[in-house]
Parts: C-alpha cells; structure tokens; sequence
C-alpha cells in the first residue's frame, strides 16, 4: 500500500513539473489602467480580467506572480520572455511568432450603440444606420470603425465627442445625446458607477463585429516547461468557466 502511495506521488509530481506548475513562480501581466478590465484601487488590484485570473489560479493551482503594466511595456516583456503570460491580447497573426494563444478568449470584446430604455423601442436596427438622424456620443480619440468615421464625414449623424466615458453616461441619461457607443463593459461598468444602470441598455447587436481577447504564453519564456500543456489545460478551464456561468458572475460583480 505504501510503495503503490509512493508511486502516486512520484507519477503526480512528475506530471506537475511537466506541467510547469510546481517548480517556478508563473510571471503574469496584466495592462494598467484599463477599468472594469485591470486596474488598481489603493495598491489592490481589481478587474474582470483579473477576477478570471484569480479562478484560473484556484482551478489550475499554479504558482503566480502578477504585475501591472502599460501595454506598450506588457508586449515588450513578453517578447523577451521577461513575462510568461499575457492575461489580455487581441489574436493577431503576425503575433503567433511570440505567442501560444488560448484557444476560448477570456471574453469578449463587443460595441454597442447604447441608448435610454424609454427609448430603446425608436431602435429597430443595431447598426450603424440605427445612428442615422441621430446626435452620437463618443468618447474623443476613441475609434469605432473606417464605416462610422466615412457615415460622420457624409453628415448622416452628429457625433458629440466628450473626454470621458462618465461625462457620456450622464449626457445620455439626461438626454442630450441620442446614443453613445462604446465598448460593452466599459459603458456599464461607468453606468454602474454612477448608479445609472437600469437607465441605459445597448442595442441588441454590436455595431462592428465582436472580438475575442485571449490569455498567452510566451515563447521565450523559461518558468513554464511544457507551455503548450500549460495553455491547453488553461483553455479547458476557461471553456468551462463560460459554460457554467463563472464569467457571467465576474462580469456581473463589474457591471450589474
């Protein structure tokens, strides 16, 4: 009984180290700055993203250090192998030469042209003619598309630009812009905020296409032994995590 414990121990440890769990402290970045995403709250770090994290850790068990970083600084690391894995990254081609991506996202980034509920019913498309004839709120510098930049240019709206996501928010609720767009969780997390929640809904479809954002390792990394094992389990877990309603209930502590 005991050589057959024994055994067990050594096969499990094996595997472990395999694995890449057991032996090194995981290198993960998160980018700064980004609420209801990554962000810090008094030197504690909180988001969605790192929410999924803070699950993966508990259902995969692996040995973590995580830090903050600008994005710019975050892609420079991870190309160095400085960092293991990127927490949050768009799937671009030419980025596979540094990366393994998970094969489920962590979420998914969507747009949404967002309206008051009392006039959600004046809405009987979701896209980007619904902006027809309408005063279109944005946040400045902030891009939509090629096709909404072109619709703004030919005057088949008004865009009325304003420096942050709350100043919009509250121009909405108040009625002085017709709709906002903005990325879905960016909106109602800075509704939430501002306790404007159950006053402002999205169209039913995004306006351009939905992406997903997916964790990564990196290639050049040295704590992770098996990374392709590493990122298959971690895929699995986040498969499951989007299937039993795990990542409804994080996005629901942000948003709702």
């Amino acid at each position: 009984m005991e050589k057959k414990v024994l055994l067990y121990f050594i096969i499990a440890t094996l595997f472990l180290s395999s694995m890449g769990f057991a032996q090194e402290t995981i290198k993960f970045g998160l980018i700064k700055d980004v609420p209801p995403y990554s962000y810090e709250t008094n030197g504690r770090i909180e988001g969605i993203d790192y929410e999924v994290f803070q699950e993966l850790q508990k259902r995969i068990g692996f040995k973590s250090e995580l830090k903050l970083f600008p994005f710019k600084r975050l892609w420079e690391y991870v190309q160095k192998g400085q960092l293991d894995v990127i927490l949050q990254i768009y799937f671009v081609p030419a980025r596979k030469e540094h990366l393994i991506y998970t094969t489920s996202p962590i979420r998914w980034s969507a747009h949404y042209i967002f309206v008051r509920k009392d006039k959600k019913k004046e809405y009987i498309r979701s896209d980007l003619m619904a902006l027809y004839g309408k005063t279109v709120g944005k946040d400045r510098g902030y891009f939509v598309s090629k096709a909404f930049d072109q619709a703004a240019e030919e005057n088949h709206f008004v865009v009325d630009e304003a420096g942050t996501t709350v100043a919009n928010i509250r121009k909405l609720a108040r009625g002085r812009i017709d709709c906002f767009v903005s990325a879905y969780h960016v909106a109602m997390a800075t509704a939430k905020k501002l306790g404007l929640q159950d006053e402002i809904v999205k169209l039913d479809e995004p306006i351009i296409p939905r992406k997903g954002v997916f964790m990564a390792v990196s290639k050049k990394g040295k704590r992770i032994v098996d990374k392709q094992g590493f990122i298959d389990q971690v895929s699995v877990e986040l498969e499951k995590m989007h299937q039993d309603g795990t990542m409804k209930r994080i996005e629901d502590m942000f948003l709702k």
